[in-house]
């Protein structure tokens, strides 16, 4: 599975470079590689999550829906654009609960795995995933 978000600070926009990663891990990669979103690394690369179907949209016509396997879920400390790596926990930071419950309940992550990749100990990971089952509809 490939994680892109090691190169927010380039020109290339966060999806452009994913594509690029993906195609040059395998000649025929959709069999081979996957792709995890980061919804910081998608936030602070540019793309607003508030308009999810656009992202997702543009996410299918440079990558393709069928390369997505995992969503590593985080709030961001960072505005958008801001092309750095600076993770918050779930509604702390500047996407917040209402754009990350829109991406949990958004089709294009119908059944994909969620990893919490925030900084947080054991007690805050459970306070998270309670919140973040609040807010799923399934």
């Amino acid at each position: 599975m490939l994680h892109i978000g090691c190169h927010l600070s380039s020109s290339k926009g966060y999806l452009s470079m994913a594509k690029e990663a993906v195609s040059q891990g395998a000649a025929d990669f959709e069999k081979c590689v996957g792709v995890c979103l980061d919804t910081c690394h998608v936030w602070e690369g540019g793309y607003d999550l508030s308009k999810l179907d656009d992202v997702m949209n543009d996410f299918d016509k440079t990558i393709g829906l069928s390369n997505l396997k995992a969503v590593h879920m985080n709030d961001s400390m960072n505005d958008i654009g801001a092309h750095k790596d600076r993770h918050q926990k779930i509604g702390e930071g500047k996407i917040g609960l209402k754009i990350l419950s829109a991406v949990i309940n958004h089709s294009a992550f119908k059944g994909l795995p969620f990893i919490l990749e925030t900084p947080n100990e054991a007690d805050g990971y459970k306070k998270e995933i309670e919140l973040l089952r609040s807010v799923f509809v399934e």
